[in-house]
């Protein structure tokens, strides 16, 4: 049995003369919602990066399921089941909005011809319709709201049917969080897999995620759920503020 989905065992990485991670240690059980959050520069999207794969850590080591992934690329840790949305967003706006979510499929599905392409045309779809966006499908993705951008790129992270999904920052820039709230819990639902989110928006997640890890200047200050971290002093000094807790 494994006991996590996910495993960051001690990752340092510097950036020439700075400690971007210090010695990280975080775990997240299957089906579990974790939360990373932290003031801006503490280390948050590195260490999403060092687990998508898009850098390689000085030291440490990720397992998915049990497994290292630490050697593996980008490409091949997808494939072995992490999805992951964006800080800033990453479509391509001249492309429809089921081309955008069919473009996640082109690897593993690459050959096949007509039948191949079917089958991504009814995952793609299928995906758009867990978030909603199915009656957008032949729309330009730029000439889009931003908030169904958002759903975009969540259904082109979920059509793969991720064992593990890295969202950052789900809820940046949205004016109103509510409904994409409640679209995107109906989706992590579906998906039941383990999730690992980077948020600045304390009531999300307070409402999305069961344990909160605390990063500041690189290192993890605080873990445990978010109302035992939300009044640890360290945590009020280094990022949340009286005002928070």
């Amino acid at each position: 049995m494994v006991a996590h989905a996910l495993s960051v065992r001690n990752a340092s990485i510097r950036f020439g003369g700075i400690h971007a991670l210090k010695d990280v240690s975080l775990h997240v059980a299957d089906g579990t919602r974790v939360g990373l959050i932290g003031p801006n520069g503490a280390g948050k999207t590195t260490l999403i990066n060092c687990i998508a794969g898009g850098l390689a850590p000085d030291s440490g080591e990720v397992d998915l399921f049990g497994k290292s992934i630490s050697r593996l690329s980008a490409p091949a840790r997808a494939s072995r089941g992490i999805g992951r949305t964006f800080q800033n967003l990453e479509l391509f706006d001249s492309m429809s909005v089921l081309d955008n979510v069919m473009t996640a499929l082109d690897r593993p599905l690459r050959r096949g011809g007509r039948a191949a392409t079917r089958q991504r045309r009814d995952r793609a779809r299928s995906a758009m319709a867990t978030f909603g966006i199915e009656q957008y499908a032949s729309v330009p993705a730029g000439s889009l709201p931003y908030g169904v951008r958002k759903l975009v790129e969540l259904s082109r992270a979920f059509v793969r049917e991720p064992r593990f999904m890295l969202l950052d920052e789900p809820v940046a820039g949205l004016s109103e969080t509510e409904t994409f709230l409640g679209v995107l819990v109906d989706g992590l639902d579906r998906l039941g897999c383990g999730v690992l989110l980077i948020e600045h928006d304390m009531p999300t997640v307070r409402e999305l995620c069961e344990r909160v890890y605390v990063l500041d200047t690189g290192a993890v200050i605080a873990e445990g759920p978010f109302a035992e971290v939300a009044t640890d002093p360290r945590v009020v000094a280094a990022y949340l503020g009286a005002d928070a807790v």
